[in-house]
């Protein structure tokens, strides 16, 4: 501080904010003054002799003053007692002790995270110095500047620093500092903006950005800071070249802190910096999943594979061989109860197969019956080439997702269900809804909602019953990798580190998953219990049964008609053999009688021959 133009140099570095980590500052002040309380510090002495009041100056007045004490040894940590704090209304007597470099340092831009060491002589000979740790919790939010004793440097000991936590655990106390904070809130609250920030009703509301603010709230008491809340719509997006809502804020610097987690994009990592993830938001279509018909269409077909009907065909028409064999070697025919050991062998395994058979087949028609439907909609192609009607929750990420993403499903998707031109009213539809309409037309069947579940399932614990929600699947639009939600601040901001440590802290501590379970509604759990409706077998499900009664009695008809035809050639057949045993019959009477007849004849002529032999006139 010699030099005649370090306040210079130090102007510059204050007005280009050089007083960050970024740079490690070592301000060797040799102006010597050993006035302690009035008291003159004896030449040589190289270390602190009493307890100094360091502490907050501002305007060459300390305000208030913290000391550590070094321990006399300087390798160890120096102990929690030695630590104290002391009230003084002394203004201009410490002025001189702590000289003019520090009065300096508290009109300039000094962070939270600056590495500013001052070294002060302890002698006359500048041969021994003691160190102190300059910060300011935040000297544009209206932050005064911290002095903290950090070492010293003797030339027989040379330097010695103790141990000590780190610079964020270090600088915890930032003297109830006023931090400007922006939270989006989407809905429009009845109440005070804190109030409805803080207070868990209707969870499903902004649950996100609750959330995200209580943690920060959090933060504030850990830190000893307070908020200066303000609010916005949108998380921020580009608009003509430019970011709108609390990113736009956050890089017009008007605020110090984000209270909403946002998703990461690279367009804004050049205007924000992010910290550490907070929440994962999964936004989803939710839908009734539709029955599948044909899935149940054949039921008692569906019990064994094709090769297990092949196989029991092939085994009946064994086991019927081997009985027939059995009942030929008896030489008695065909008969109800085989004689033979190997008959009866035969015919128990036939009743034991086709027992068996009969249990597998029944009992598992019945399982097909009353078992949960298997879903043929698993993917987003899979949703789009559906008959659902689909919609998207009315949210500003879910618009940006269609102007960014390179999907080839979810461009179609947008362009052919959710946002696009109907022919029969000539008008352009959009299914973009708030989330509560989406969710009720889900209830009725039929339509897919893409909507956050943070806000979804208190939607569907209220309003769906156990069927509704057993009857539920879910399908992704939006990559895994996109779905993490970082808390942010300004761009290169000092309050980077803070902020992440501590929020890593309240998740070590388990306030983070506390908060979750706060403002994050679980999954509805399906408690599936049988129902008299599940037991209920509809006509798609028994179809083929009445079609194989049907085709039965279609065959019997046909049978009994060939029967009928057949049973009257026969009989006709029949008919004509008898009158053609008739007639043989009349034919040999006939013959009989004719040759009767003619013997007959045959004597009277013989008769009348012998006659007229006899007596010539009988001729």
């Amino acid at each position: 501080m010699a030099c005649e133009n370090a306040p210079d140099v130090l102007e510059q570095a204050s007005k280009y904010e050089l007083f960050n980590a970024s740079f490690h500052w070592l301000i060797i002040d040799k102006n010597y003054n050993s006035i302690v309380d009035g008291n003159k510090m004896p030449a040589g002495s190289s270390r602190l002799q009493t307890p100094i009041p360091w502490g907050t100056v501002k305007n060459g007045t300390v305000l208030g003053q913290t000391l550590r004490s070094m321990h006399p040894g300087g390798n160890d940590t120096v102990p929690d007692d030695q630590w104290s704090t002391v009230e003084s209304g002394r203004t201009d007597t410490n002025a001189n002790a702590t000289g003019d470099t520090f009065e300096l340092l508290a009109t300039m831009n000094v962070s939270i995270n600056a590495e500013i060491t001052v070294a002060k002589p302890t002698d006359a000979s500048y041969r021994g110095f003691t160190l102190y740790d300059l910060w300011n919790p935040g000297f544009i939010s209206g932050g005064k500047l911290k002095i903290e004793p950090l070492g010293r440097y003797g030339p027989t000991e040379g330097l010695v620093i103790a141990r000590r936590a780190t610079t964020v655990v270090r600088r915890r106390n930032m003297g109830g500092l006023k931090l400007k904070i922006m939270t989006v809130v989407t809905q429009k609250p009845h109440q005070p903006l804190e109030l409805y920030l803080t207070t868990p009703q209707n969870t499903h509301h902004d649950s996100v950005h609750r959330y995200n603010y209580g943690l920060m709230s959090m933060l504030k008491d850990f830190y000893n800071f307070t908020f200066v809340n303000r609010r916005t719509k949108s998380w921020g997006y580009l608009r003509n070249g430019k970011f709108d809502g609390m990113i736009g804020a956050l890089a017009r610097r008007e605020v110090d802190l984000g209270g909403s987690p946002m998703f990461f994009r690279t367009e804004r990592h050049r205007v924000v910096s992010y910290t550490t993830r907070t929440f994962i938001e999964r936004p989803c279509f939710i839908f009734r999943h539709p029955p599948r018909n044909e899935a149940v269409k054949n039921p008692f077909l569906l019990p064994f594979q094709i090769i297990v009907w092949y196989l029991m065909v092939a085994c009946g028409l064994i086991l019927a061989l081997a009985l027939c064999l059995s009942f030929f070697v008896e030489d008695t025919g065909l008969s109800e109860i085989p004689h033979l050991s190997s008959g009866r062998c035969t015919s128990f395994f036939i009743l034991l197969f086709g027992y068996l058979m009969y249990q597998y087949y029944s009992a598992s028609i019945v399982g097909t019956l009353l078992m949960e439907q298997p879903k043929s909609i698993k993917t987003l192609r899979n949703l789009i080439d559906s008959r659902l009607t689909l919609g998207i929750e009315d949210i500003p990420y879910s618009r940006d997702y269609f102007v960014r993403t390179t999907d080839a499903d979810s461009l179609e998707l947008h362009r052919t269900r959710i946002e696009y031109y109907e022919p029969r009213t000539g008008r352009n539809v959009s299914h973009f809804l708030p989330a509560a309409d989406g969710l009720q037309l889900v209830r009725a069947g039929g339509y897919a909602f893409h909507v956050a579940i943070s806000a979804a399932y208190r939607i569907i614990r209220l309003t769906f019953g156990e069927r509704e929600i057993c009857e539920l699947s879910e399908i992704d639009m939006f990559p895994v990798w996109s779905q993490w939600m970082v808390a942010i601040v300004q761009k290169n901001s000092p309050y980077r580190d803070v902020i992440t440590y501590g929020l890593r802290r309240l998740n070590e501590a388990g306030l983070m998953q506390r908060q979750r379970h706060v403002w994050q509604e679980p999954k509805p759990k399906c408690v599936r219990q049988i129902a008299p409706t599940d037991l209920i077998v509809g006509l798609d499900a028994v179809v083929s049964a009445f079609v194989l009664l049907v085709g039965g009695a279609a065959l019997s008809i046909c049978v009994l008609v060939v029967e009928v035809v057949c049973r009257r050639i026969e009989r006709h057949r029949r008919g004509c053999r008898r009158e053609l045993e008739q007639n043989r019959f009349v034919m040999m009477t006939k013959q009989r009688y004719s040759a009767a007849v003619t013997v007959r004849n045959c004597f009277t002529l013989n008769s009348r021959e012998r006659l007229r032999k006899k007596n010539p006139k009988c001729s």
